[in-house]
């Protein structure tokens, strides 16, 4: 997609949680290889953020859970 310019996946525990290469094996074969996958929310945005451009936009969706986990990061 012309939307998505890269997919970042990251792993979360519990009954509604999955590891990231997992994720990554749904994405269609042409987002995959711009992807790349995290052992959590916090280690993704540890390493996403200060990649951002001010013209960017780093969309985070998921489970409650993994939006939960992103809202955390972010009061720290």
């Amino acid at each position: 997609s012309d939307v998505v310019e890269k997919w970042s996946c990251a792993s979360l525990e519990g009954p509604r949680g999955e590891h990231a290469e997992q994720l990554l094996t749904l994405l269609p074969a042409a987002h995959s290889e711009h992807s790349q996958v995290f052992p959590s929310v916090d280690s993704a945005l540890q390493s996403l953020l200060p990649q951002q451009h001010q013209d960017t936009a780093l969309i985070i969706f998921g489970s409650f859970v993994t939006v939960a986990a992103a809202m955390q990061y972010f009061e720290q």
